[in-house]
């Protein structure tokens, strides 16, 4: 038995060296151990539907990734969910002008939408996922 974990720690040990060199460039874009504890915070206090905690922590691990469209669109979630549905959709709208065929942002948009009973800008949103990803029957549904 001992034998069998010092050969499992040899092998962990023998594949983090040889995979586990990064470049410069993946340790720049690498997110910081900050902005992976905030998010889960924010993630545990969206799961309690604590959304002023969530979006307080959401922010602060965007502090820490501030390029990270998945901590943006997280924000924009807590947002609506607070009721501050017009800071929610002027926020996904710069989101989707950095990144217009985010899939996660656009069906977030979609919903956002949907819900607030813009029903134009909806069927823009989800016909702009159906031409990215034609096989997409959700966004084809989802109206």
């Amino acid at each position: 038995m001992r034998s069998f974990l010092y050969a499992i720690f040899l092998f962990f040990l023998f594949f983090t060296s040889v995979f586990g060199q990064t470049t410069t460039a993946e340790k720049v874009s690498e997110p910081s151990y900050e902005s992976y504890y905030h998010y889960i915070l924010g993630y545990q206090a969206a799961l309690s539907h604590d959304w002023e905690e969530a979006l307080k922590n959401y922010n602060k691990a965007l502090e820490f990734a501030p390029r990270s469209n998945y901590l943006k669109t997280q924000i924009v979630y807590a947002m609506y969910h607070l009721g501050k549905a017009s800071e929610a959709v002027a926020l996904l709208e710069e989101i989707l002008k950095e990144n217009p065929d985010d899939m996660q942002t656009l069906r977030l948009a979609g919903e956002i939408y949907k819900s607030q009973r813009r029903l134009q800008e909806a069927i823009t949103i989800y016909q702009r996922i159906v031409k990215i990803d034609p096989g997409n029957n959700d966004a084809v549904f989802m109206f």
